[in-house]
């Protein structure tokens, strides 16, 4: 997987077996959509941090990364590395570090896993870290349509089997 826009451009990042990063069509569909240049950006479920690596390598001033599993949270320590970025990256449940953050952040991306009913959990959680035009950007299976309560729908878009659901408070 590489880093396809932004001063890390080309540069290859790696992702545990176990789990599904987002795909370069998928992330290129993200960044064009908004723009994190001197914004601020938290990535949820990080994997191995493709998402929130790219923020930083187009722009973003800062990025904190949410991923409960220790193993999975070492390959965003090793990709941060090799670009030469820096974040934060707390290892907890999304559920429990949303309780924690004492800041807010331009933009909110999830991608929490495919089969679980993680997306409403944690959609009805986020207002603490949200600024007033703040935008949450869903990672979402096509075919399966999250319940987004008061949440305003900027744009829906389908990328074979993933889907965007761009949001607003």
């Amino acid at each position: 997987m590489n880093i396809i826009g932004g001063s890390a451009k080309g540069q290859k990042i790696f992702a545990p077996k176990n789990i599904r990063p987002t795909r370069g069509l998928v992330r290129e569909a993200i960044f064009s959509i908004i723009q994190v240049k001197d914004r601020s950006f938290l990535d949820l479920y990080s994997g191995s941090g493709g998402v929130g690596i790219e923020a930083l390598s187009r722009g973003a001033t800062r990025v904190i990364f949410v991923e409960k599993s220790r193993k999975v949270s070492t390959y965003i320590r090793r990709n941060l590395d090799k670009t030469g970025f820096e974040a934060v990256i707390i290892n907890r449940a999304v559920q429990s570090a949303l309780k924690t953050l004492n800041e807010s952040f331009d933009f909110v991306f999830m991608d929490s896993p495919y089969r679980s009913n993680l997306i409403k959990k944690t959609l009805n959680r986020l207002d603490p870290v949200l600024k007033k035009d703040s935008l949450v950007i869903v990672e979402h299976r096509t075919g399966y349509n999250p319940t987004h309560n008061g949440f305003e729908v900027v744009k829906n878009k389908i990328y074979g089997d993933t889907s965007l659901l761009i949001l607003r408070k």
